[in-house]
């Protein structure tokens, strides 16, 4: 099973892999709705066709006629995140993925457990992380989540509840997000190893030499993983003063194409 693992210094827990399906389908679900009201005619849609020329030249829904399109267009939304739009925001022409209009719509219009799900939905991954002063904070949003149940409670051992816990242990130590099925944190990587030893090694030497470097970086496990916190990229972290304006790519969002298609319909009209 997958997870997401909250992780410090001196310790991990892991948030079930469930929890991020759900909120794989909050995100895309919510961002869908309005653009699913444009789309509730089936029979000679003017808005179908000002969508087809933002999708992809080569995006199957481009060819489909436009009863197919309205039946399809929603699994393709929840499906297809890394599938590109072209359209224009204020005459400035924007290519943003699907998957940062899902994000950047719940950032937008969310509540602060709406935005958390958005922003560890789309940067757990890379290694989201929170300082140990605003952990406190990001417990505050959690509960705030349990309390109006967009959080669940309860459907496996690792949920919500054991983050809660392992977050309130100190407010001395950072914490960085890691996903299951991609690299976890420190990374073992070689150009970061290599790096953090001060080695010429090439690739071939550190292959024959990988259990020896591997003991030594765990032998100096505290030091690297400074090392390795202060790479992190500065967008990565979750704090206070940027959550509630935070965005992905260039904030578009579904507001934003709903308002490129409204333009579109009406010039042709």
């Amino acid at each position: 099973m997958s997870y997401i693992e909250f992780k410090t210094k001196s310790g991990s827990i892991e948030l079930s892999g469930i929890e991020r399906h759900y909120s794989a389908f909050l995100c895309s679900s919510i961002s869908f709705m309005p653009l699913s009201l444009l789309l509730s005619n089936y029979e000679l849609n003017p808005f179908v066709e000002a969508l087809k020329t933002v999708l992809d030249k080569n995006c199957y829904l481009s060819k489909m006629n436009c009863r197919d399109f309205c039946s399809a267009i929603a699994t393709w939304w929840q499906v297809s995140q890394e599938d590109k739009l072209v359209f224009t925001i204020k005459e400035k022409e924007v290519n943003p993925s699907l998957f940062s209009i899902q994000l950047n719509t719940l950032l937008r219009t969310g509540s602060d457990p709406v935005k958390l799900l958005a922003r560890l939905q789309g940067q757990c991954e890379n290694h989201c992380f929170v300082r140990a002063k605003n952990k406190k904070w990001l417990v505050s949003i959690i509960e705030d989540g349990l309390k109006s149940g967009l959080f669940r409670k309860g459907h496996s051992k690792s949920n919500w509840q054991t983050v809660i816990d392992f977050l309130n242990i100190n407010d001395t130590e950072d914490v960085v997000c890691s996903y299951s099925v991609c690299d976890s944190f420190p990374e073992s990587r070689y150009e970061l190893m290599s790096n953090f030893l001060n080695l010429n090694y090439n690739n071939n030497e550190i292959d024959e030499k990988f259990e020896e470097i591997s003991l030594e970086i765990e032998n100096r496990k505290d030091e690297y993983w400074d090392y390795c916190f202060k790479l992190l990229s500065p967008y990565l972290e979750i704090m206070p003063e940027t959550f509630q304006d935070y965005y992905f790519y260039n904030g578009a969002t579904v507001f934003d194409l709903i308002e490129y298609l409204n333009d579109s319909v009406s010039k042709k009209q």
